[in-house]
């Protein structure tokens, strides 16, 4: 980013965040056909715990995940947008 002078936008954030739900939604039903946990948004297994079982009960973890990758893509881009284009 800092090498090519490029500046992530409030576009590339939103877009970030669409790529990132088609990945889930591409993923999922995998996940659910097949009982892996790919990308940790199928519902898991019991017998193999993760870090991300304490965000939750599946499926509601989901909603918990993307507000959380939402927040650090937004705080990634945040220095971008207050320094403007200069």
């Amino acid at each position: 980013i800092a090498a090519r002078g490029y500046r992530p936008t409030l576009r590339a954030f939103g877009w970030a965040c669409a790529i990132a739900f088609f990945y889930v939604l591409f993923v999922l039903p995998i996940d659910l056909v097949t009982g892996w946990n790919y990308g940790f948004v199928g519902p898991g297994r019991p017998d193999v715990p993760s870090i991300v079982d304490v965000l939750g009960p599946w499926p509601w973890r989901l909603v918990t995940i993307a507000a959380i990758s939402a927040a650090a893509m937004g705080l990634l881009v945040l220095p971008f947008l207050r320094r403007g284009t200069r």
